[in-house]
């Protein structure tokens, strides 16, 4: 659909911008990004379309108070953006905690409809949902009731007994999303726990493998493996020409196995290309192998062979 530099450049703007090994928090970070670039260009054009809507109807002033809002609006997005995409996602969720506030606070008029009000006031804690922490939710939650109690008593024309439903059905409604909130955090915990468990099992595993299995990036620089598997990097990039050599040609794409000495001992790498996935190369991954007891058994068995 689109051509692959395209495609990374629209990548880049909602990407993580941050390396953190939380996939739900990634992925929270791009969609929010998303939704940020979604919503800033609707902004201008909003704005174009009240001053269009001035200029062509003679008695329609220009609605300062709504270009105002927008601008503000838009300015927030911005901001927000720009702190997500920098890493700084916990506090771009106090921004939007702040901002969904707000705008509870300023909808909540004695001259909008009830259902509009209701409608709105249902759909902002479903977007907390997904996007705000435990505690955030709560304070949001406090805030819808809170605003819900003192708009109710604005209205005119809603029976009393309408009134404490409708109370009762957003509270209920706030106890419910507190309840989901929880229930992530407590999922959330919990796949933790798995992640620790699976790394320290895999670690025990790698640590008594009969080969050393490692990874680089770009630069060549030993990013993931047991302590003895960053040294043995090293020294192979530090002191072998040939590792360095073939590692190079691992980052152009292409797979390799060669054999080389490190401190006297034979050894066999076996390498590969590590791609992300949108296909870049982002570094290698390899398997080092001790072929001493393998070299001095073919030796062994030559010199039998040759003795007959």
């Amino acid at each position: 659909m689109f051509p692959h530099r395209t495609r990374r450049r629209l990548w880049s703007l909602i990407d993580a911008g941050t390396d953190t090994p939380d996939i739900e928090r990634q992925y929270q970070i791009r969609a929010l990004n998303v939704l940020f670039l979604i919503f800033l260009p609707i902004m201008p054009l909003y704005i174009l379309a009240l001053l269009i809507k001035a200029q062509t109807t003679a008695q329609s002033p220009v609605d300062l108070a709504s270009i105002t809002t927008t601008l503000i609006t838009a300015l927030l997005l911005l901001v927000g953006y720009l702190l997500n995409r920098n890493g700084l996602f916990s506090l771009t969720r106090w921004l939007i905690l702040i901002v969904m506030t707000a705008a509870i606070v300023y909808s909540a008029n004695g001259t909008a409809q009830p259902e509009v009000e209701i409608i709105y006031l249902l759909a902002i804690p479903t977007v907390g949902l997904f996007l705000l922490s435990r505690s955030q939710m709560i304070l949001l939650s406090v805030a819808i009731v809170a605003v819900m109690v003192v708009f109710l008593d604005a209205q005119t024309g809603i029976p009393p007994d309408s009134k404490a439903k409708l109370v009762l059905v957003i509270s209920i409604l706030c106890i419910l999303l507190m309840y989901v909130s929880f229930y992530r955090d407590e999922l959330e915990k919990s796949r933790r726990r798995v992640l620790i468990e699976t790394e320290a099992q895999l670690r025990l595993m790698l640590d008594n493998l009969p080969a050393i299995v490692w990874r680089l990036d770009k630069t060549m620089q030993p990013i993931s493996g047991t302590s003895r598997a960053r040294e043995q990097m090293s020294a192979m990039l530090v002191n072998n020409d040939t590792c360095r050599q073939a590692l190079a040609t691992v980052m152009s794409g292409v797979s390799v196995n060669f054999e080389h000495d490190l401190d006297g001992v034979p050894y066999r790498t076996y390498a590969e290309p590590l791609r992300a996935a949108d296909g870049q190369i982002i570094g290698c991954v390899g398997l080092t192998m001790d072929v001493s007891t393998q070299k001095q058994e073919a030796a062994r068995q030559r010199a039998i062979d040759t003795e007959r």
